[in-house]
Parts: C-alpha cells; structure tokens; sequence
C-alpha cells in the first residue's frame, strides 16, 4: 500500500488459531460467525510491517519468532515466518 511518499508492506510472521474459550469463559461463536469459522475455531494472522520511504526502511514490530504454543483445541500459535516474507518483500 502507498501512503503518499510512503510504501507499507504487511508480512506475515505466523498464524494464531483460538477457540471461543480462549478469549473468556463467557465467550461463544455464536452471534460471531464473522470471526469464528464453522469449526468454532478464530484465525488471526501475525505480522509486521516493512515501511519505506525514499531513505529509510523500517520493521514495525518484530513478530513472534520461531516459535509454537500447542494447546490442542484451545490455541495453537505458530510463528517464524518473518524472513520468508522479508525475502518476498525484497
């Protein structure tokens, strides 16, 4: 995307799945379809932005790293894939 002199890249860092659970006792998919799948299950990205300008480039935020958090249905946090999309991104 192009924000005037302004190039912003979003690069994905991994991939975050939670059930309803995760965000509260009190939470359900329903009412929510929007944001659960049909599995009841949410899928969010991680990731960074690469900002350049004419002199300069910039990460913002630095993702997660490689790592993984498996708590079978309740979350799964996957990360490590900041350089793959940094490579992409040029």
């Amino acid at each position: 995307m192009r924000v005037g002199d302004i190039d912003v890249h979003p690069i994905a860092d991994g991939t975050f799945r939670a059930s309803p659970g995760y965000f509260g006792d009190h939470v359900t998919a329903h009412g929510h379809e929007d944001f659960f799948d049909r599995h009841g299950q949410a899928w969010l990205p991680i990731g960074t932005f690469l900002v350049r300008t004419g002199s300069s480039v910039v990460l913002v935020d630095t993702g997660l790293g490689p790592d993984l958090h498996d708590d079978g249905p309740r979350r799964l946090l996957v990360g490590g894939q900041l350089m793959v999309g940094l490579r992409a991104a040029g």
